[in-house]
């Protein structure tokens, strides 16, 4: 007897789609994690294409929804129950509720990093300087007395001191940010990129002369650089037994102040670019731009990094379906993921499509199906597991995405 299969499509208007497409949780995080932080039990990494979080120690990932912006998101903040994202050139959002609605607070100029002292929320900004809320994000004005270079790349406080890292050097404020003096003694007028309170000492990192070391909240610095070879130092960590810094060459690892530093790669190979490193109950988390996919941690100072999730690369999930005891999930990478241990490992198909991205699977025991966003009216087919890809059109009104496909 001849089966028939019935083709349901759900029709989008394109312009809408992004708005309303379910994110669905996932063990998945894209390349290039432009900014990785926690609020000490949360992780939120923000990647190339999303922002994600985990509250399990990144076994499981939740995709959060973002805003609409005409630019790229640079950093992540958090302050209580909020998520700040900053961008390129349009300023401060914030969210109250992982993503269901975003608040825009600023616009104008891009972000580059936050930092936290007392009450007050500080952003550090490409080239206006640093601004200031006290309200929790939802007020925020320009705080620039003393500061005489306007580009904050990393603020770093103890709860009651504040220091900003500028690309002229270092800059100190005893008052919540409200006025700065310069804190350079020891240290050439250099650009600085990351900074780090340890045990009331400061570590301060630079563009080209590698890592500084303050015991006196500044007043003097003396360099600690035994053991590294390149001195960018993008990022630092640190737990009980340590100090970690994220470096153009590497993660390094200290445990008696800088003295020496050795590196600590195994697992992460040799090409790792702009590392930035957090710490979560004594666990050191990095993510990786344009080197790396995904997030990596160790929980041996260094000893092994792992990658916490493995085998879907470069992917926001946009359709999740299961079939015979299989799971199978596709997003932007133009491949379908299939995984057959429930989600711990990952196989790709060849890509379906030179370009757009996957927005509905559709699986039988004889063939796939997909449709792609970029392609309205087409849908893909497959006899041979996602070896080959052939298509087809269908008349569909202009200007749709095909969101479902059931049979």
């Amino acid at each position: 007897m001849k089966k028939t299969f019935l083709l349901f499509l759900i029709i989008l208007n394109c312009n809408n789609l992004l708005a309303i497409q379910p994110k669905w949780a996932t063990n998945y995080l894209g390349n290039y994690q432009k900014s990785v932080i926690t609020n000490g039990h949360d992780i939120f990494a923000l990647s190339d294409y999303e922002l994600f979080f985990s509250t399990d120690k990144g076994n499981f990932w939740s995709a959060i929804y973002t805003p609409s912006s005409p630019d790229s998101w640079t950093c992540l903040g958090v302050s209580g129950e909020r998520l700040f994202l900053g961008s390129y050139s349009s300023g401060i959002y914030f969210t109250s509720n992982y993503g269901l609605s975003w608040e825009h607070r600023t616009n104008g100029f891009g972000v580059l990093c936050y930092g936290y002292v007392d009450n007050t929320i500080l952003a550090g900004t490409r080239g206006v300087g640093v601004y200031k809320s006290t309200d929790n994000g939802m007020n925020w004005f320009e705080s620039n007395t003393g500061l005489t270079n306007l580009t904050v790349n990393t603020i770093s406080s103890n709860g009651t001191e504040v220091f900003a890292g500028t690309s002229g050097g270092i800059f100190y404020s005893s008052d919540q940010g409200s006025t700065w003096a310069p804190r350079n003694n020891g240290i050439s007028p250099t650009t600085v990129l990351s900074l780090l309170y340890k045990d009331g000492n400061i570590y301060a990192g630079t563009i080209s002369s590698g890592i500084y070391f303050s015991t006196n909240s500044g007043l003097s610095w003396q360099p600690k650089n035994n053991g590294i070879s390149i001195l960018r130092v993008e990022s630092f960590a640190a737990n009980s037994s340590g100090v970690f810094a994220g470096i153009r060459s590497g993660i390094y690892f200290s445990s008696n102040n800088g003295d020496i530093w050795t590196q600590v790669n195994n697992g992460l190979g040799s090409s790792i670019i702009e590392p930035k490193l957090i710490s979560v109950d004594e666990v050191i988390f990095g993510g990786f731009i344009q080197s790396l996919s995904g997030l990596y941690s160790t929980s041996n100072n260094g000893a092994i990094w792992s990658r916490v999730v493995s085998g879907l690369n470069n992917a926001v999930n946009f359709s999740l379906l299961t079939a015979n005891n299989e799971i199978y999930t596709a997003g932007n990478s133009r491949r379908i993921y299939k995984s057959t241990n429930n989600g711990a490992n990952w196989l790709a198909s060849n890509p379906v499509s030179s370009n757009g991205y996957i927005t509905a699977i559709l699986k039988t025991d004889a063939y796939t199906i997909a449709a792609i966003y970029s392609e309205p009216g087409t849908i893909y087919k497959s006899t041979d597991n996602g070896e080959s890809w052939t298509h087809s059109s269908i008349d569909l009104p202009d200007y749709t995405t095909v969101n479902n496909l059931y049979a």
